[in-house]
């Protein structure tokens, strides 16, 4: 639990050993305390996604340092495992905060937050119920046009997906 004290030794580390054959392993505990930061809990490991951001905002540019500088490394894999959950992390942060808006009735901030969801996390896992609840809250601002092309596009989406689901039941 002493996650300032552990980066700065982390980080001091990497200052003081540039070529150490041990940086990539250092750089690996970094993102993974990164990671744990927001991770916490007396029985059950547990995350707040309307906590603070940052630390996996500082987990993604640090997989992005470690995969330019060590793209071959043995660590790769655990470090990548870190890099998706932070992004997924990020995605479910926004969710929360475009449904607090939702359910406040600030349409056009939630329209804006569900926007921006779809596109800086077009992977996430709840895609569909983003763009359900963006057509949602078009409607209730009385935004009916762009609710209509929005529900086209979501229908043609899972129209793909279930055409892509029947070809690779076929092969």
């Amino acid at each position: 639990s002493k996650w300032e004290e552990s980066e700065t030794s982390y980080r001091q580390f990497l200052l003081l050993n540039r070529r150490s054959h041990l940086t990539p392993y250092v750089l690996n505990r970094l993102i993974a305390l990164n990671y744990e930061r927001n991770h916490y809990g007396v029985f059950f490991k547990s995350r707040d996604y309307d906590r603070n951001m940052e630390p996996n905002r500082t987990l993604i540019r640090e997989y992005q340092r470690f995969y330019l500088l060590f793209p071959k490394s043995p660590y790769l894999e655990e470090v990548k495992e870190y890099h998706y959950r932070a992004i997924s992390d990020l995605a479910e942060h926004e969710l929360n905060v475009a449904n607090y808006y939702f359910y406040k009735q600030a349409y056009h901030s939630a329209i804006g937050r569900y926007l921006y969801l779809l596109k800086n996390y077009p992977d996430f896992k709840h895609t569909a119920k983003v763009a359900e609840r963006l057509i949602e809250a078009y409607r209730l601002n009385r935004q009916k046009k762009l609710a209509d092309e929005m529900q086209l596009v979501l229908e043609s989406l899972r129209k793909r997906n279930l055409l892509a689901q029947h070809n690779s039941l076929e092969e």
